[in-house]
């Protein structure tokens, strides 16, 4: 087993309580898949794309003719002078229906809008859902990264505990005086104010993984996974291979296909006539005073008109600036889109630089932390010959706890760039690591 394996499996059973048998252990997957059923802001995204789903499925709608039906009845008297009695004139049935259909030129794109925006939808719902999986990959790690700052803190508190009771003890005993036992004493305080610290910290961390994914109570993470160092041709062919499944760029060009059809939609409802259609029936019937049905009418009328758009003719009208400022949002989109790309590439070339020194740096720590143990050993054999303090010793392992923790940030440090940089392609983090990974012992 990888020493910062070892170190990270000692942390976590430092960290846990002895009933540590009740905390249940959520691996990465759980946490995420609980964001997707908890988290407020993925659910909101899900909404609005069901609607937009909806909306792009209804697209036929825009076709139908609008139909109305009304119906009324009406009755009353005639008021004759006081003395005699009101006369009812009876009761009147009123019905009709009515239809009507209008067409404009920019119909005939309707269906490819909503589904351009059903597309916009999805990927919407998509990088949110991409970004908050990201921060809960952040905050998974850094919880273990908080763990084994608090095992370290704590650590360094029962040394100083120790050097603490020795001198008292020695100053009990008239071998010190009373500035070392001071010097002791406050070490050892603030060593128990280091752990505090770095065990508020680690419950800050569970805060924000639990405030992600709605996760309720105490709970463990898994151990690292092991590490898997990448290697990479140049940020140029990475770019080139998944440039098209970026979801940046796939926004982009969704946007820009939308300004085209905007464009095309303005042109249309520039130079297409359009077209208003209306039939309408009306009845008409009813009861006379005795409750005699009397005679009764039908009435049907309709029409056609169309009109003949000149605005877009005439510099300055309507039609005209409408379709100017159509064409100057395709320009716009076309920009951001170059943008995305020039972004992506720049965002791979410093994702790649970044995980290459985050390599050589755990190379150098591991280097660091085999001499850091090396000497730890040979100071404890010195220890028990004899020939070095109880103070010394703790501080050689002081060392050795610090270089600890050093070399697993690098490795921390490094599986998260690998996440944002496999973020950045669109795949997962074992398709990075399958395609570019290089194991080392």
């Amino acid at each position: 087993m990888k020493i910062l394996h070892k170190i990270m499996i000692l942390a976590i059973a430092a960290a846990i309580p002895l009933s540590a048998a009740d905390v249940p252990v959520i691996t990465l997957e759980e946490a995420i898949k609980s964001a997707k059923e908890n988290n407020i802001s993925v659910r909101s995204a899900q909404i609005t794309l069901n609607q937009t789903i909806r909306n792009a499925d209804n697209a036929a709608g825009t076709f139908m003719p609008e139909i109305r039906l009304n119906a009324g009845l009406q009755t009353g008297g005639d008021f004759p002078p006081a003395v005699q009695s009101p006369k009812y004139t009876g009761l009147v049935l009123n019905a009709g229906a009515s239809a009507s259909f209008s067409f404009r030129g920019s119909m005939i794109k309707d269906g490819e809008t909503r589904a351009l925006e059903k597309e916009a939808a999805a990927l919407t719902f998509q990088n949110d859902y991409s970004g908050i999986e990201q921060s809960i990959i952040s905050a998974y790690w850094t919880i273990a990264a908080d763990a084994v700052q608090a095992d370290s803190a704590r650590t360094f508190a029962e040394d100083a505990e120790r050097q603490y009771q020795s001198s008292l003890e020695m100053y009990e005993s008239g071998i010190a005086d009373e500035l070392t036992l001071n010097q002791s004493e406050l070490a050892y305080n603030q060593a128990l104010l280091t752990v505090k610290t770095a065990e508020d910290a680690l419950d800050n961390s569970k805060d924000v993984l639990r405030t992600l994914t709605g996760i309720e109570g105490d709970f463990l993470i898994s151990p690292l996974p092991d590490t898997v160092y990448l290697s990479f041709p140049s940020p140029y062919e990475i770019f080139e291979r998944y440039s098209e499944e970026n979801l940046s760029i796939k926004r982009s060009r969704n946007s820009l296909e939308s300004a085209r059809v905007a464009l095309d939609s303005a042109k249309l409802d520039a130079y297409v006539p359009s077209l208003t259609a209306d039939l309408s029936y009306s009845y008409r019937g009813g009861w006379d005073e005795s409750w005699n049905y009397g005679s009764s009418s039908h009435g049907l009328s309709g029409g056609i008109s169309i009109s003949l758009p000149i605005g877009s003719i005439l510099p300055g009208g309507s039609s005209y600036s409408a379709i100017k400022d159509a064409d100057d949002l395709v320009s716009i989109r076309s920009l951001a889109l170059q943008q995305s790309q020039e972004d992506l590439l720049s965002g791979i070339r410093d994702s790649i630089s970044r995980i290459i020194q985050y390599q050589d740096s755990m190379d150098m720590a591991g280097k660091s932390l085999e001499s850091a143990e090396r000497t730890y050993e040979l100071m404890n054999e010195a220890y028990n010959a004899g020939l070095v303090t109880a103070s010394e010793l703790a501080d050689t392992r002081t060392d050795v706890l610090m270089t600890q923790f050093e070399a697993l940030s690098y490795d921390i440090n490094q599986l998260l760039e690998s996440y944002s940089l496999a973020h950045m392609l669109n795949i997962g983090i074992d398709e990075l690591q399958t395609e570019y990974g290089i194991r080392r012992e």
